[in-house]
């Protein structure tokens, strides 16, 4: 326990200078994190960093299970999402499955010149950022 203080203390200024931070930045303005293209700015992290704010919907969870050959969400018939529920979010899917999408759909937009070739998928401990 000790340990945990005296890390704490040592690291203080740090601390406060990065949770100070999230208030000065000015993306927090309101009306500041406006989509763009269907995107949001992810807040407190460099200004060319933007997540997808829409939710993947089962028509295009259909497309990438279509083309890539992985399981259907569980609710799912025949590999197929329930009918007259194409454009709903896509439920019952894994984090594996989730991130496997992710990485589809990155390289289809690379491969149509719709996303730089440094655009991607975000790794797990930005996504506490977000």
């Amino acid at each position: 326990m000790q340990d945990i203080v005296d890390e704490m203390l040592r690291n203080r200024k740090n601390r406060i200078n990065q949770t100070t931070s999230r208030f000065t930045d000015p993306r927090l303005r309101p009306h500041a994190r406006q989509a763009q293209n269907g995107y949001l700015p992810v807040l407190g992290a460099a200004q060319n960093v933007s997540i997808a704010y829409t939710p993947v919907t089962n028509a295009e969870y259909a497309s990438f299970i279509t083309e890539t050959g992985r399981k259907a969400p569980k609710d799912w018939t025949n590999g197929k999402p329930p009918a007259n529920k194409e454009n709903p979010p896509v439920i019952n899917v894994s984090y594996d499955d989730a991130a496997a999408y992710a990485d589809w759909l990155t390289q289809k937009r690379r491969q149509s010149g719709l996303s730089s070739a440094n655009a991607g998928r975000m790794g797990t401990c930005r996504w506490s950022h977000a």
